[in-house]
Formats: C-alpha cells, sequence, structure tokens
C-alpha cells in the first residue's frame, strides 16, 4: 500500500494558496503511433499527456502522463498524471515520494483489511511540530518546498 492523492486535491491546494486566478494549466495531448506491447502482445497505442502548471510569481513547470490507449479512461488517467508531476515540480505532493511501500492483507473485496498508521511527519500535527521526512540523496528546493508543501497535510 502506498499513499494517494487525487489531482482534485492539488487542484485544491493551489487554489487555497495562490486563489484561482493565481496559477494556471495547459494540456497537450498526443497518440503514439502502435506497436507491440511486451507484457501481452497486444498491438496498442498510448495517449500521452502533457501539462504546463504556471504560478505566477513561481514560474511555470511542465511534465507529462501516459497509459495504454486500451485502458478504460486512458486519457483522463493521463491527465491527472502529467498534472500531479507538474505540481511536484513545484513541491506540492512531494512528501508521498517518501512513503515506504506496506503490505497489507486484503479482504476478498480486494481491499485492505487495516489502514496502516501514518508516520508522525506525515501527520498535521507532526508537520506542526517541524517533522519532516528524510530527504538525504535529494535535490529538493527547500524554500519552496516548505512553502507549498507545509500546508498540504492538513
Amino acid at each position: 500500500m502506498i499513499p494517494y492523492a487525487d489531482q482534485r486535491a492539488y487542484t485544491d491546494r493551489l487554489n487555497a494558496l495562490f486563489t484561482p486566478a493565481g496559477w494556471t494549466r495547459r494540456y497537450n495531448i498526443h497518440t503514439s503511433t502502435t506497436f507491440q506491447r511486451s507484457r501481452d502482445q497486444k498491438i496498442v497505442a498510448k495517449v500521452l499527456v502533457t501539462c504546463g502548471l504556471a504560478i505566477f510569481g513561481f514560474g511555470s513547470h511542465s511534465a507529462t502522463g501516459e497509459e495504454w490507449a486500451d485502458e478504460d479512461n486512458a486519457g483522463t488517467s493521463a491527465e491527472a498524471q502529467s498534472f500531479k508531476r507538474a505540481c511536484s515540480c513545484f513541491g506540492l505532493g512531494r512528501y508521498l515520494y517518501h512513503f515506504p511501500g506496506i503490505w497489507v492483507d486484503l479482504d476478498q473485496r480486494r481491499q485492505p483489511k487495516s489502514i496502516p498508521p501514518l508516520p508522525r511527519w506525515a501527520t498535521p500535527a507532526g508537520w506542526l511540530e517541524g517533522l519532516r521526512p528524510n530527504f538525504s540523496g535529494h535535490n529538493i528546493s527547500t524554500s519552496l518546498f516548505n512553502s507549498i508543501t507545509c500546508v498540504t497535510l492538513q
């Protein structure tokens, strides 16, 4: 099990930090030519989406998302992936990459039988106390990271 944030949470956070007028996003959608997928030998294309995210006064970043064209909601999935990756360039949601994967037992409906506890740094109280994940080995702009991410856990 690993944590996940819906793209609407990123939109809500950007609106709360910068107002809806303080940022923009733009999508470019493409499809690849078809090719043989290695896992099942099926001939299929990919949906590729690039999201350009601009936060006024901070700059802009772009990122890509992709999904197999034969998957349900391929465009929506690739769009969400590109948007969240562009947000991550500004530090938003980057803390999600610091959670270790945890094995959990599933019930007969393939739902987790229990939810693992969060590390103390990932709770609103722990974050307000100044606890942070271990960023060793990562090149992170801490001033922008802290200015954006410190409010993402509330």
